[in-house]
């Protein structure tokens, strides 16, 4: 535990390093492909997953990328789709060397195993459970609840950095206004 500590207490850096600004948070959705990202090169943007597959993610410069999905962790090399993931999980750090990317603590030994770690990898501890006694301000430093989406757990990590709008892209089908009404209700009030 006491290791472990250590790898998400650097996260205390980022406490309201953002204070005031705003940010736009990226999902994957197919309404991103109406949208010209290259208006939001001077933004603070945040992307989430195979965002990097997308033609205009070149144009982009995220202050922070976050893969969350345990099924991105599953590895088979024999599969080329596998491989492609992979492949694109480390296009990010590769082309965007001053993203931050995030990942749950626990896939440490995939993130190091893959060559993926590097100077601004930063990791989570998504293991609460969300209900409807959690209170607890955004801390980047301790346990963090385990979203069912990983623009939720942007959303969280770009509270802790202080924006005070955050707006959301290309986060259709993904069915997280629902949920988001009911956390944002949670962790704000």
């Amino acid at each position: 535990t006491d290791k472990r500590y250590k790898k998400i207490i650097i996260n205390k850096k980022l406490k309201n390093i953002y204070q005031g600004d705003r940010c736009f948070i990226l999902g994957n959705g197919p309404s991103l492909k109406k949208e010209q990202l290259s208006l939001l090169h001077n933004s603070k943007v945040f992307t989430v997953n195979q965002i990097a597959r997308n033609s205009q993610f070149e144009k982009l410069d995220p202050i922070a990328h976050f893969w969350v999905d345990d099924n991105f962790f599953k590895i088979d090399p024999q599969k080329e789709e596998d491989l492609e993931l992979l492949k694109t999980m480390k296009a990010v750090p590769t082309q965007k060397e001053n993203t931050l990317c995030f990942y749950p603590l626990k896939q440490e030994e995939f993130v190091k195993n893959n060559r993926l770690d590097n100077k601004n990898v930063r990791y989570l501890l998504p293991e609460l459970r969300i209900s409807n006694s959690y209170n607890f301000k955004p801390d980047l430093t301790k346990y963090i609840p385990n979203f069912g989406t990983v623009v939720q757990h942007a959303i969280y990590v770009a509270i802790y950095m202080g924006f005070k709008e955050i707006y959301l892209l290309g986060c259709d089908s993904t069915g997280i206004m629902s949920t988001l009404n009911y956390y944002v209700i949670v962790i704000i009030a």
